[in-house]
């Protein structure tokens, strides 16, 4: 039976005193690391807990890999719980899975009012909660692994309702880790940044792939460029996994950077940006992929082959694409339609939702509401989020589709797509652009350029400034946010 854990323990095993993790000075060995994975599992065993779920709510830290995987280690099931979440939203997820135990920071756990928990585990000493390094201090070692398929169950933002768990399991993961190695050529002597929450797929998958690799991760709380950047130049086989707007947010410090790669993902890096990454990074190798939390990997582009608005991705080995209608018909080359994925990296379903995993798991392919198409070599386009789709005088416009030419603009900082109600086309296509400090374009010349690359009908009709955007926590453009700041705007 694969699981992540048993790489871990080799590496343990084989080289005991390299460093598997690193936090502003602090580090944990790798036989370090697994000698407290396994005194969390031996604790939480000795708790006789009758769910199998255990929750773990905290900031970037060290105490989050030995927890995440202690879990694991134990046989339970690990919550990966977002700390900006609302209380409601903690509260009715700790009362769905009934958990009974919760690792995190203080700050929220003191603040959780929930019937079922018997023992809030804080990382910060308190006398409100259980202290972690209390609770392990004189804890015997785990034996041996007990064996459970799922290795977490991970969750979306929350920005609507209660959010919706979905389901990894061990092999899924193992399988994504090989795929990552195929593409990207890294290794056990690369030294892994991935700066975003842990709460979030991505930082969580480059934390695990470390581990699963016997490579050194550098664990950030935040963001901080200068961080990054200062990392990155003392370790030559830097591997950073960022979202595009840190990739912006990096390009803006001065100096150089020696990175061996840099993959971006959770969003749509603009043509620009890599223009100017290319540049300043030209060295490192580039890339760009897209995936879901649902089914990790699906296809990818290096960065150099970033030539024109209809980027070409080529797909993970072991990904198969089909494109169907909403008849669920697989349609030919080059017609847009949703993007099905099969492979072995998929989810197991989502969390006691068993009718929207019917919904999305189909015959063993996932329906990813994510539109495309494939071209005759079999490369994907993507066309944007179903959600998202606008109709405007009777034909499918997807935004993201008319953002990425609007973001090949010079001056444009930032650039988002929405449909405004219309009483003769139905929607109106409005863009909203963020403009570079003391630059700014007309509406006419906006209007003009997209018109060179794009159908008319997919021309905005309206031009919008603002000053800044906002983002969610994973590091998308909040739209909902952003339409209705604009609507009262011009209410």
């Amino acid at each position: 039976m694969e699981t992540i854990i048993q790489p871990i323990l080799d590496h343990c095993r084989k080289t005991p005193d390299k460093i598997a993790m690193q936090q502003e000075g602090e580090i944990r060995t790798y036989k370090q690391f697994m000698q407290n994975v396994r005194k969390v599992a031996k604790g939480l065993q000795e708790m006789n807990i009758t769910q199998e779920k255990v929750a773990l709510l905290s900031r970037n830290r060290i105490e989050y890999a030995e927890v995440f995987l202690g879990i694991t280690y134990a046989g339970y099931a690990p919550l990966t719980l977002d700390t900006k979440w609302s209380q409601m939203e903690i509260t009715e997820v700790l009362q769905l899975n009934q958990v009974e135990v919760i690792f995190g920071d203080n700050r929220i756990l003191k603040n959780i009012e929930h019937p079922l928990l018997k023992e809030r585990i804080s990382f910060q000493s308190t006398a409100e909660n259980t202290f972690y390094r209390d609770w392990l201090e004189g804890k015997q070692m785990a034996k041996e692994q007990v064996f459970h398929s799922l290795l977490f169950i991970g969750y979306t933002s929350g920005t609507t309702g209660v959010p919706k768990g979905y389901k990894r399991t061990h092999v899924s993961w193992i399988r994504s880790f090989q795929a990552s190695v195929d593409v990207f050529g890294i290794g056990s002597e690369d030294h892994f940044i991935a700066p975003g929450g842990f709460a979030h797929s991505l930082s969580l998958f480059a934390l695990m792939q470390s581990l699963y690799l016997g490579a050194t991760f550098h664990i950030l709380t935040k963001f901080q460029p200068r961080k990054v950047k200062t990392l990155c130049n003392q370790y030559a086989n830097s591997v950073l996994f960022l979202v595009p707007t840190m990739i912006d947010t990096l390009l803006k410090e001065e100096g150089s950077l020696s990175v061996k790669a840099l993959i971006s993902s959770g969003a749509q890096w603009s043509h620009q940006s890599k223009c100017h990454a290319k540049k300043r990074w030209g060295q490192a190798s580039l890339y760009e992929f897209y995936g879901l939390s649902e089914a990790s990997y699906i296809s990818f582009t290096p960065v150099q082959e970033d030539t024109d608005t209809q980027l070409r991705q080529h797909l993970f080995p072991g990904v198969s694409v089909e494109i169907r209608n909403e008849q669920g018909e697989k349609l030919p080359p080059e017609q847009i339609g949703q993007i099905c994925v099969r492979s072995d990296m998929l989810f197991s379903g989502y969390d006691h939702q068993p009718e929207a995993t019917r919904e999305t798991l189909k015959d063993g392919w996932l329906l990813s509401g994510d539109y495309g198409y494939l071209d005759s070599q079999g490369g994907l386009h993507l066309a944007g989020r179903q959600k998202n789709k606008m109709i405007t005088g009777g034909l499918n416009v997807y935004p993201e589709e008319v953002e990425k030419v609007i973001k090949r603009l010079r001056f444009v900082k930032e650039a988002m797509v929405f449909g405004e109600a219309d009483s003769s086309l139905g929607e109106k296509i409005v863009v909203v652009i963020a403009w570079e400090i003391g630059e700014m374009l007309s509406s006419h010349q906006v209007r003009k350029f997209c018109a060179m690359y794009l159908a008319a009908y997919k021309v905005p009709r309206k031009v919008l400034t603002v000053e800044k955007f906002y983002y969610t926590s994973g590091g998308k453009i909040a739209r909902k946010t952003m339409i209705d700041l604009v609507e009262g705007r011009n209410g």
